[in-house]
């Protein structure tokens, strides 16, 4: 087995320099990507926010949309009652012998 000798200075700030160069390297990176990140976090308020903006005026919508089908089921119930008063009132007009108004 070859014998080992100890590092040199030299060596050891080779080391030094490489290790260090790395490390330098993984700060880059992690810089850029804390920044990415932060890009990120950024969209998705704005995104979020979008969101609850479409969300609130969904709800307005589809409350309005309630209150139509409500008018127009009432508004169908009240033509269905006038049609039904002027039928009654087309046969006793009819009975009595009156005259009868054209609907």
């Amino acid at each position: 087995m070859p014998q080992q000798y100890p590092p040199t200075a030299e060596q050891l700030t080779a080391l030094r320099e490489q290790l260090a160069a790395k490390k330098a390297q993984l700060d880059e990176q992690i810089d850029n990507d804390e920044a990415a990140k932060e890009e990120l976090i950024k969209e998705m308020r704005a995104v979020s926010t979008k969101m609850n903006e479409q969300d609130n005026r969904m709800a307005k919508m589809k409350a309005a949309r309630k209150e139509y089908a409500k008018t127009i089921q009432e508004t169908e119930f009240a033509l269905e009652k006038i049609n039904e008063t002027a039928r009654q009132m087309h046969e006793r007009f009819s009975k009595m012998g009156a005259t009868t108004p054209d609907f």
